[in-house]
């Protein structure tokens, strides 16, 4: 019989109950050894002094602290943030410099309802069923975190926990300074007892070097990666990868530089975030160095295929977590880059396509303006082949309109909203594609257009054919592919039938004619109330089975696979039931919307 798996030991939030860990006395002679009377607390040094013989490496206690911020990961999947209230940056924002590229801030007192909504989240999973432990199970894991990465020698409880303020932030630039420099990083910690860090600093800091920077005293421990260091002010304890990089952070501060707190864009997105949260976010694609194109596409063929793709990530993005009862909520607020050469947003809409899609979908897409997309997809990967100085022997995109009847740009404007669904088994899957139509003649017209193309190109093909089936009032077009019997081979069907195109494998177009909205996705209660919380009128979904995605993963696992599996993650996963993710188009911004559910 298999064990009950046990949970990761999980760290208190609320402050000292209990008893939780003694604390671990120093091994003689380390960093963390207290001085003796006639030990100066630290040895003063010009900036870029490099730490002592004694402290060649980085401060384990400071990497406790780090480990603080990787505790919190396990706790929500993300790390947490803080909210004191809507719209206002907290105290580590503040830090942030201007081309700050990602902020990812922690609130371990987990605000407002978020305590007793995540308990009741971890109740579904083993170990934490009993919602009324979940404050030892925290206590549990960031004392043994905090011991574990401090080499033994720190004590969340005595160290750590008297002064923290329950805040913990990581932020850093895109850009790295050089292409083998390791990604530079500040983490804050906010501060709630000035008196009692500075009581631990003094006997934590003993082979540290220090400077002074503006006022602030910066401490230094250097190894082969380069100094570390850290300060601490009235607000935060800083923590950087480089002593430039807490420099900066304390610039942004004092507004001797620009800081991402002075960032409208930001501040305006902040507003429309809960006060009471588990996380927040901060992602600039612009300063994280994303939107190059030259090195995108190096190595690539010259079309433009990919630019859209690298164009979107240039966005800013703005978002938090929540917990509910029964499931995370994620919600993100992104703006697209000025520049950026993509088509409008999709406008938000209200579809019954969901109604055409087979109840037990494992996987469930809905897209709005689909043609207009597809057409602006099309001209940027064209244009490049039409353009002076195009390779002699790449295909005329004037061909596929002689062929076509239509510019190619313009062959499926005839597409509003579509909906993409998967469903079947790993051995016999079912895709199966429903879109509005604006005009049914239109539409036939040009289906009937490309099923004639792939009958004129049969023959040249080989194990490809054509044929009609008459189903009701519809006729579809089944296009085999295979050299077996039509009933036989792998193939695609087409049809358009009132206002809508029908496009899927292996009979799945049949079924969806004659699927009643009763026998439907639409009719479930899981996408029925995902739905209901992300918004009916949107402009985009994504709805996915988790329970039913992680049974086809098992099936086809191997016996050595299987055994690991069940014994280290399936417990974990079993309780995961569906999530869904809601876009809408709210002028110039995209807000999208993430549950994850449990059951």
């Amino acid at each position: 019989m298999t064990s009950d798996p046990q949970p990761p030991a999980f760290p208190r939030v609320s402050g000292p109950s209990g008893d939780t860990g003694r604390p671990i006395e120093p091994s003689p002679g380390s960093i963390f050894s207290k001085p003796t009377p006639t030990e100066p607390v630290a040895q003063t040094a010009g900036p870029g002094t490099s730490a002592s013989a004694t402290g060649g490496h980085r401060s384990r206690w400071l990497i406790a602290l780090l480990a603080t911020i990787a505790v919190v990961a396990v706790i929500g999947g993300v790390f947490l943030s803080l909210g004191p209230r809507a719209g206002s940056p907290s105290v580590a924002a503040r830090f942030a410099p201007a081309d700050t590229a990602m902020l990812i801030e922690a609130q371990l007192d987990l605000p407002g309802d978020q305590h007793d909504n995540l308990a009741e989240f971890m109740s579904h999973f083993p170990g934490f069923a009993d919602p009324a432990a979940f404050d030892q199970k925290l206590d549990e894991m960031l004392e043994e975190a905090v011991s574990s990465f401090g080499g033994g020698e720190i004590s969340w409880e005595t160290d750590v926990e008297p002064w923290f303020g329950g805040l913990v932030a990581i932020f850093g630039a895109g850009q790295q300074p050089s292409q083998d420099a390791p990604q530079e990083f500040t983490v804050a910690l906010s501060i709630k007892d000035r008196a009692a860090l500075d009581q631990v600093l003094s006997t934590k800091l003993t082979n540290a070097q220090s400077e002074d920077y503006q006022g602030h005293q910066i401490w230094t421990f250097g190894d082969s990666g380069g100094p570390t260091a850290i300060v601490a002010t009235d607000d935060v304890l800083l923590f950087g990868s480089s002593v430039d990089q807490v420099r900066a952070a304390l610039d942004a501060h004092d507004d001797r530089a620009p800081g991402l707190a002075d960032d409208e864009f930001y501040l305006q997105q902040l507003g429309h975030l809960s006060a009471n949260r588990l996380g927040s976010f901060y992602y600039d694609g612009v300063s994280a160095g994303m939107p190059l194109p030259n090195q995108a596409m190096d190595g690539m063929p010259d079309i433009g295929a990919l630019q859209p793709l690298i164009a979107a990530s240039a966005a800013r993005v703005v978002g938090e977590l929540r917990a509910e009862g029964d499931h995370l909520e994620i919600a993100a607020r992104s703006e697209r880059s000025s520049s950026a050469d993509l088509p409008p947003l999709p406008g938000n809409a209200t579809t019954n396509l969901a109604e055409k899609a087979p109840s037990d979908a494992v996987l469930y897409l809905e897209m709005r303006d689909v043609g207009t997309t597809i057409g602006f997809l099309l001209d940027t990967a064209m244009t490049p082949l039409a353009s002076p100085g195009t390779d002699p022997n790449a295909m005329d995109p004037r061909l596929f309109e002689q062929l076509l009847g239509a510019p190619l740009d313009e062959y499926f404007d005839f597409i509003d909203d579509a909906s993409l669904s998967f469903s079947g088994t790993s051995e016999t899957p079912q895709i199966s594609f429903v879109a509005t139509v604006t005009d049914d003649v239109i539409a036939n017209q040009r289906i009937d257009r490309l099923v004639s193309m792939a009958r004129s190109l049969g023959p040249m093909a080989g194990d490809l054919s054509v044929m009609e089936e008459q189903h009701g009032d519809t006729t579809i077009h089944v296009i085999n592919i295979g050299d077996g019997e039509p009933d036989e081979s792998e193939s695609v069907s087409i049809a358009v039938s009132g206002g809508r195109l029908y496009l899927g494998t292996n009979g799945s177009v049949a079924a969806a004619l004659d699927r009643t909205a009763a026998d439907s996705l639409a009719s479930t209660d899981d996408y029925r109330t995902a739905l209901a919380a992300g918004g009916a009128s949107n402009s985009g979904i994504v709805f996915g089975d988790i329970t039913a995605l992680r049974s086809m993963a098992e099936a086809s696992m191997s016996d050595a696979e299987r055994a690991e599996y069940v014994a280290d993650a399936q417990p974990f996963l079993e309780p995961l039931s569906h999530f869904m993710l809601v876009n809408q188009t709210d002028g110039s911004i995209v807000v999208s919307n993430g549950f994850l559910y449990v059951e």
